[in-house]
């Protein structure tokens, strides 16, 4: 009715699932920043995808094999307008960036995206959105380690996010 506001649920700063996945990494500087959802995932989430679930199988960027080794998904990013920056994971005037993170038998395992407040933010599988002070901080025996870090402008992330949701749009998943 007019007038009523619908009730959100506030996002509360720690979460013991959050805790108890990385117990192996102290996440003592990490803050949640949405409520767990199954619409995407951390590779989707760090390319501005909010509408699919990346990884083989499921939704992979067209022209691009869908594999499991790191350069793989260097080719889907660079598919919507990803290029390398080596080992510069610093905030750079005019660009987004994220770091791939790959695991001891060379598959990639996460990715996550630099704000322009130079905190990090991760998708953590079906569970929430975090942010992180620092790449690093992910690292561990779930996730292994950065291997490296790509950027793309501001102008390329605007339209691969607008083609992202025109895809939700043909798919009704917006």
């Amino acid at each position: 009715s007019v007038g009523q506001r619908k009730r959100v649920r506030a996002v509360s700063r720690r979460s013991r699932n959050i805790e108890r996945y990385f117990s192996d990494i102290p996440l003592t500087n990490y803050e949640r920043h949405s409520h767990p959802t199954r619409s995407y995932n951390c590779i989707a989430y760090a390319a501005g995808d909010l509408f699919a679930w990346w990884q083989p199988g499921a939704y992979w960027p067209p022209g691009v094999n869908p594999g499991d080794k790191l350069v793989d998904l260097i080719n889907a990013y660079v598919s919507v307008g990803f290029e390398s920056c080596g080992t510069n994971g610093l905030p750079e005037e005019g660009f987004e960036k994220v770091a791939l993170y790959q695991g001891n038998d060379s598959k990639w395992t996460h990715a996550a995206r630099l704000r322009p407040d130079g905190w990090w933010e991760s998708k953590l599988g079906e569970l929430d959105d975090i942010l992180h002070k620092a790449p690093t901080a992910l690292e561990g025996q779930r996730y292994g380690k950065v291997a490296c870090y790509m950027k793309r402008s501001h102008a390329n992330a605007i339209k691969a996010r607008i083609a992202a949701r025109k895809r939700a749009r043909v798919n009704r998943k917006w």
